[in-house]
């Protein structure tokens, strides 16, 4: 509590004793001259530092349990100390006698420490502390129950969407649907004939086994000639005469990447309105070219890379592709997310305007990835095309017309032309404008290639119907948007929970549930999963998905306040006990040699690290 001074009135005694003038003045001086006189003799006093004492030998650390624990300490002095710092992770804990040999850090927290201890040597001038011996250890956590559990059924992992979604959204089943038509479609590949189904055809993967080799960073196809088909004896690229010993002799090896077949390279010159076909002309890829029998040379389909990946469960991931590149949040245009300070969409204002508006829409990498592919030179696009051309051509056709639509069909088959099986009797305009909110898409106003508004002769929006193929409505130049995250809602009905290990699971948290089943998994399968809870890798291989880098492990964890960084980045100890920067939903397995696919080690077009 604070007390109340009393107030000195002038003219009142206070019982202050009150000095002249003249006596402060004599005083201040006195002490000047005395502060003069001292200075050189304390500095004379000082003398230079001592120098830094050896550093102690032999630290060793060890606890009183694989658990939380105390952490003893022994070393051997070099020499005589005045005094000893013990530091844990270059926190000073404590200084202690100089004689001392051995200390004790009780109840230290769980977690990788380094710890040391340093000689010091005090003298006139100050306190020295010399070089430190050092030693580590790792501490786990107790339990977090008695016995570590397999997680649950994929049925009961919650699939995240976009915090914002219905901003955008008007109807869920509405966008599904678009997204299933847009993602079997092969009329949108320039060619007419690449869809994104034709990579994620079986069980959501690349199955094929022609035309899949890249020659990799060399660009050499040492496993087989182009459009060669491979086998398992191909398999693995680098073969060991011993593969259970990474140390055995190496029988042969390659760079080559087992990849996903693309496109034939071609450059955009535009799209034919109503047509699946496009005008092109031809684009030489070195690498990609074969001599025929009669000795004339063909150009045929390049390949990726890398090998497209299952969709199956995508929806459940942080970021998408190999390399993280496509972000989690989706900006409407392209895979980088808050990368790209320029990426803006078309927006109906209130006064019934459009406006360029920038967007950022969380939990949606399966959307930024979506829009990487469509305009890829490798995989489905001519050089130079985007996405504004793709909704162009695309609102101006049938719906799948050049494929059959099963009848039985869960999503398209209430749509399926009866005519002849082919096609959809709805259209991607109609499609757009069920799913979509109106502001996105409900103007009559023209854009050019940039989205930027085309005006008449007095300065006003032009509207209407555009007059050739580089003018653009509002749902073609916002394509990018309804692409994205249409298809992004249709995969995240793609999901796999209907597994063995699923069914299992059910059974045995709910002996009722009629899709369990106890018997499901073999005996090897049910040793392997003790196995996993046994040995603590369900500490890192969480979730249903045996994963860390999901989506809902972002969101849940134990601690809340961490819970925006806990499963991306973790400062972790690594198998040579050291601590490094650990990504939680990308690791280098040593598959390939890092120089050649740096992977997420790489940077995007703004010059950011991935």
């Amino acid at each position: 509590m604070l007390s109340r001074q009393p107030q000195i009135k002038p003219g009142h005694d206070s019982g202050v004793v009150r000095l002249s003038a003249t006596a402060v003045q004599f005083i201040l001086t006195s002490m000047v001259i005395f502060l003069l006189l001292a200075v050189p003799s304390v500095l004379t006093a000082q003398g230079p530092p001592a120098p830094p004492p050896a550093a102690p030998v032999g630290l060793t650390c060890e606890g009183s349990g694989p658990l939380v624990a105390d952490v003893a300490m022994n070393w051997t002095n070099t020499e005589v100390y005045d005094q000893i710092a013990v530091r844990r992770d270059a926190i000073l804990l404590t200084i202690i006698s100089g004689t001392a040999t051995s200390y004790l850090d009780v109840d230290s927290p769980a977690s990788f420490h380094v710890y040391s201890v340093h000689g010091m040597r005090v003298g006139a001038g100050g306190s020295v502390e010399g070089g430190g011996s050092s030693c580590t250890i790792q501490l786990f956590p107790p339990p977090l129950e008695p016995d570590l559990l397999p997680p649950g059924p994929l049925h009961q992992m919650p699939v995240i969407l976009p915090g914002n979604l219905f901003d955008f959204v008007a109807d869920l089943d509405a966008a599904i649907l678009l997204g299933k038509a847009l993602f079997w479609d092969m009329q949108a590949g320039t060619d007419g004939v690449q869809s994104c189904a034709t990579c994620h055809y079986h069980a959501g993967a690349d199955h094929r086994k022609t035309q899949q080799l890249n020659g990799g960073p060399d660009g050499i196809f040492d496993i087989a000639p182009l459009n060669s088909m491979v086998s398992a004896q191909d398999f693995p690229f680098h073969k060991l005469s011993n593969p259970e010993n990474a140390n055995s002799g190496v029988i042969s090896t390659s760079n080559d990447v087992f990849g996903s077949e693309g496109i034939l390279a071609t450059d955009f010159v535009s799209i034919i309105e109503g047509s699946d076909q496009e005008s092109t002309t031809p684009h030489a890829l070195p690498g990609f070219t074969v001599t025929n029998s009669d000795g004339s040379s063909a150009q045929i389909r390049s390949t990726t890379g890398r090998n497209a990946p299952s969709v199956i469960n995508a929806i459940h991931y942080v970021e998408a592709f190999w390399d993280g590149r496509a972000s989690f949040w989706f900006n409407g245009r392209d895979n980088w997310g808050a990368r790209n300070p320029d990426a803006t969409v078309l927006k109906v204002q209130p006064d019934g305007s459009v406006a360029e508006t920038s967007v950022l829409i969380d939990y949606a990498a399966l959307a930024s990835q979506a829009v990487g592919p469509i305009v890829s030179t490798g995989e489905m696009s001519a050089h130079g095309r985007d996405l504004f051309q793709v909704g162009k051509k695309l609102l101006a056709l049938e719906p799948l017309a050049k494929q059959q639509v099963h009848a039985n069909d869960s999503v398209l088959g209430p749509y399926r032309d009866n005519v002849d099986g082919r096609g959809l009797t709805t259209t991607y305009s109609d499609m757009i404008s069920a799913a979509f909110v109106d502001a996105w898409h409900i103007s009559d106003q023209l854009f050019d290639s940039t989205g930027a508004p085309l005006l008449d002769a007095g300065g006003l929006p032009r509207t209407g119907i555009p007059a050739n193929i580089d003018e653009y409505t509002m749902k073609e130049a916002n394509f990018s948007l309804f692409w994205g995250l249409a298809i992004m809602l249709y995969e995240s009905t793609l999901r796999s929970d209907d597994s063995p290990f699923d069914r299992f699971r059910r059974a045995q948290l709910d002996a009722t549930d009629p899709l369990g089943d106890i018997d499901a998994m073999t005996p090897e399968q049910m040793q392997g999963m003790a196995v996993m809870t046994q040995a603590n890798c369900m500490f890192c291989h969480t979730t249903s998905l045996f994963s860390s880098a999901t989506s809902s492990k972002i969101s849940t964890v134990l601690e809340q306040e961490f819970s925006a960084v806990e499963g991306l980045l973790e400062r972790m100890p690594m198998a040579d006990f050291q601590l490094s920067i650990y990504d939680g939903g990308f690791y280098n397995l040593g598959v390939t040699l890092t120089a050649e696919d740096i992977g997420r080690g790489g940077t995007d077009p703004f010059g950011h690290g991935l």
